[in-house]
Order: structure tokens, then sequence, then C-alpha cells
């Protein structure tokens, strides 16, 4: 059967099924054809096998990348789906032939094939594994396979062999910061050698904390004193000879943006509250910059933001005037981690997000006292795709085939409502755990992240076009903007000299890849902070 003849056999199955006319609107526009295959099999639709596998098949015609045959192979296994698992590993060998020598793809082809939920062939997984281990070429591959290994086939000989192996091939690597990358990799490799249930060897893994030493990136030394404080926790002068060079040399790099962090890892980490008191008496005006700027040193230079009454604001005073903000839904994959886990429960988990996300809008609607209109948009921050949310409680996230970690609104507030007033509401949401991008007074467009009532941290991956991951977050925001009918256009990006989160006690990461003299690609403090300039950003 074709695609036309699939959805005739639809609409005669289904005559006035409450679904039929959203599944005949996608699949006549070729969309989300796996998604409604896979919905086929449900109770719901009385496991229609039969047009699911003719569903199925138009897809599988269509994929063009290893990630779709992939995870095609993965539902048609599936026992509440298809179970074929024969038809699913022809898909397999495809997706292996593919993928070639893509050690990544290879890897999370080999994870569907040994899941339980799919062949749960650790054979076949084992073989697959085999191969990319001859083909490793750095170190945070070394460390995908290592977990592969370890949880998938329970292997730890093989694990220990591999670990050995890591750590061999970074030292003797010509350029180890090249092949260890984030030196996030380097502490996670040295964690498992000092394991107990691993490598055992806490002795060893010290060769790879020195490495750590030579990052030119304050968190990634700050990050490497903390881990080797917890692993070393018997070895009093080891920890104190290896914080005080950590310190030494995050003094050297310290920047904008990382005052409060070296303070508070002096007074909480180091546990010198003196030496504490006398940084900041000499970096006082620096942190206080970092307060404003960053959010960081809130308990020391928090006067004024206590002074923002939410009970005493009168949001009739505000101009009306149209503004776009996004707010990024952290809170529904720690909410929802347990459910996704499970693949049964997947349909489970998306009707508690819908629940989550409109108590959520709720919330922030009542703490800007009904300014938001009613109309929003939601959107993947990986994909493309995009759903226009014709009320608040229309939410439906049914056809996004995205994590729940990198869902976002997008809303449009009647009134011209200050940064710091949005920034000390948003600090009043002290259930959640989102980010917000909303203008401030000077046009330009701020990045937040919020943790349960506190400002938390976050980090940006590396990229080797820095200007391509801004442009494509601002394609993004215009997208929405125009749909939600708010005028002006981007007219300027300002990059700032460090991180976009604000810093202090929590944890951040992606930073610290050490420069190389004619090499553009790796840099102290990977992609640069921007704040997106707006002329005229309202109607």
């Amino acid at each position: 059967m074709n695609l036309e003849q699939v959805i005739e056999a639809i609409k005669s199955t289904y005559d006035g099924h409450q679904s039929l006319s959203e599944i005949v609107d996608d699949l006549s526009g070729g969309n989300y054809i796996n998604h409604w295959a896979e919905r086929l099999c449900d109770d719901e639709f009385n496991k229609n096998n039969e047009l699911a596998k003719e569903l199925f098949v138009i897809f599988v015609d269509t994929c063009e990348s290893v990630r779709e045959l992939n995870n095609v192979a993965f539902q048609i296994s599936r026992e509440d789906v298809l179970n074929d698992h024969e038809w699913a590993r022809d898909l397999y060998r495809k997706a292996i032939e593919m993928a070639s020598d893509n050690v990544s793809e290879l890897r999370l082809i080999a994870d569907n094939i040994i899941c339980d939920d799919s062949l749960n062939d650790k054979q076949w997984a084992r073989k697959i594994y085999k191969k990319i281990e001859g083909n490793l070429c750095d170190l945070s591959e070394f460390n995908e396979l290592i977990d592969s290994i370890g949880n998938n086939l329970n292997d730890r000989k093989w694990s220990l062999e591999l670990i050995n192996k890591a750590k061999d091939s970074l030292l003797s690597a010509e350029d180890r910061f090249e092949f260890a990358g984030y030196s996030s990799t380097i502490i996670e490799l040295a964690k498992l050698i000092a394991d107990i249930n691993f490598g055992n060897d806490k002795e060893s893994a010290k060769d790879l904390f020195e490495i750590l030493k030579d990052y030119e990136g304050v968190t990634c030394l700050l990050d490497a004193a903390r881990e080797v404080k917890e692993i070393y926790e018997d070895e009093s002068d080891y920890v104190a000879t290896f914080m005080n060079e950590c310190l030494k040399k995050s003094l050297e790099y310290m920047d904008d943006g990382y005052y409060c962090d070296v303070y508070y890892f002096i007074k909480d980490d180091m546990e010198d509250e003196d030496r504490a008191q006398e940084f900041m008496e000499e970096y006082e005006d620096e942190m206080r910059n970092d307060y404003e700027n960053y959010g960081g040193c809130g308990e020391l230079f928090e006067d004024n933001e206590n002074d923002i009454d939410l009970d005493d604001i009168d949001f009739d005073n505000y101009d009306d005037e149209r503004n776009a903000i996004r707010i990024g839904l952290k809170f529904l994959y720690s909410d929802l981690e347990e459910l996704l886990e499970e693949e049964e429960e997947f349909d489970s988990a998306k009707e508690i997000a819908q629940e989550k996300i409109s108590e959520f809008i709720d919330t922030f609607n009542d703490k800007v006292s009904g300014n938001m209109e009613d109309n929003i948009y939601y959107m993947s921050s990986y994909s493309d795709e995009s759903v226009e949310l014709d009320n608040i409680s229309g939410i439906s996230i049914e056809k996004f085939d995205v994590e729940f970690d990198n869902l976002s609104i997008y809303i449009v507030l009647a009134k011209k409502i200050p940064r710091d007033i949005l920034d000390r509401i948003a600090l009043d949401m002290v259930e959640y755990d989102f980010t917000l991008e909303a203008l401030n007074d000077d046009g330009d467009l701020v990045y937040q992240n919020y943790s349960q009532g506190e400002y938390d941290s976050g980090y940006y991956m590396a990229s080797d076009d820095e200007d391509a991951f801004v442009n494509q977050n601002l394609d993004k925001y215009e997208f929405a903007k125009e749909r939600l009918n708010v005028e002006g256009s981007c007219s300027s990006l300002r990059q700032l000299p460090s991180t976009p989160f604000p810093l202090g006690e929590a944890e951040r990461e992606g930073e610290g890849i050490m420069p190389h003299e004619g090499d553009e690609t790796m840099n102290k403090t990977m992609l640069p902070t921007f704040r997106i300039h707006f002329q005229d950003l309202a109607i």
C-alpha cells in the first residue's frame, strides 16, 4: 500500500475517532509517520498492527540517517509495537552499514540491540562494541564505551581493560588536551580509576589530576580540586597542596564572572574563612559586578533584591507593550526521569508532562497578574519542530519525538515588565527548574537559569562554528516571535567574556580547553556568552 491508500484505510477504519483529523493532516503532509505507526499498535486503535506495518514500511523507505534507522528498528522490535525481531535485525544491519566506522552511531545501535525492550542480543552487541574498541579516537569515546560495556554487559574485566587503555592513550597522546577535549572527560576517567568498584587505584588516578592542573579554565581547576578533596579525603597533605595549586592558577585566569566562584571555593571547599574574607576585601568590586551581571554572591549583595516585594507590585503601572520571552522547561525531565526510563510508560509521561506544563503556565501567569497572553508556542532546542498552542488549556506534546529536557515555550507578556521584576518572579517560583530569556532595559535579551528559587548554572557544548550555534538560537526566537505577532528584528549580538550563567556555588561544566598555537577550534572559554540586542521588540 502507498501512503494515500493507508490514509484511506485509516479513514474507513477509524471514522469518528477523536484523533482522525489530526492523523490525516499529519500523514497527508508526510509527517510523524512512525509516530502514528506506533500509535496504531496501542489499545486505543485496537492494536492495528497491519496498518501500522504499512506505515512503518513507508517510513523506512524515507529514512536517510543512521539515527532514523536505529530508532525505527527499536520501535519495530518492541513487544508492544510489532514485535518483529527479524525485520528489526535487517534494519539494524542497514544502520550499521550506513554508520561505517562512526563510533558514536555504532555504540547507540549496540545499546539498542542489547536492550531488553528490543532484541536483548548481548552477543551481537558485544561484537559491535569490539569493533568500536578498535576505532576509538578520543577520551570521550573511551568513556562512552566503558559506560555501555559496564551497564549493558556488566563485564568488569573488559571495563578495566578499557579504563587502563584509555589512561595509557591519554598519557601517551602527543596532544593530551586535544585527545581529552573537555576537562570533565578526564575527571570522569580519573574517578573510574580511583573507584573501589572499578580500578581501585587512587594513586594511579593522580596522574590524570595532574593533567587537569594544566587546563586554562577557572571552573576546570576548581572542579578538579573538589574531586580530589572528595576522593582523597584521607590524604590531607596531598589535598591541601593540590587545592592551593589549583587556586593559584585560577587567580591567573580569573575574569568577569568567576570571582564569586573563587570566593566560595576558598570559603566552602578549602574551608578557610579568613582567606575568603581577604579575597573579598581585595576583589569586592569585581564580586559585586558578578552579582549584578551573573547572579553570584547573592547572600553577600542581595539587599537590593530583597527590596522587591511582589505583593507591592502594581502591574497596571507598566506600559501596555507586548514583549516575547522564552522559558525552557527544565523541570520536565527531572520530574519524569523514572517514567521515561521505562519505554512502556512513555505515554503516561506525556500525560503527566502536559499537566505539569499547564500548572507551570498557570503559576507564572498568576505571578505576572494575568498579563500573559493566551497564544503561545513551544519548540524543541534540538530540532526545528514547533507547535502552536491556541490557548493555555490546549497544551499537547503528543507529537514531539524529542527528549523532555529540551522543550521551551515562547509567550507574550501584554505589559512591559522590567527584567529585574521578572527575575524576582522567577526566583519566587520555588517549585521549578527552568530558564528564562527576556529583554532588559538596554534591549538585550538576557538568558538566565533558575533552580527552585535560586540561580542555577549550566554549560555550552563545544562547537567549531560558534556563529552557527548563536544563529540557530536566534532563528528559533525569531520564528516564535513572528508566530506570536511580536514585531522587531535582531540588530546585533553582543558577546560577553564569560559564561551566561550565574556563578558561585552551583557546579558548572563546559569550559577548560587548553588553547594551542595555530588551533582556532580550541579555546579556553569554549562558546562565548552572548546577549541579543533587539530594536523595538514590541507592537
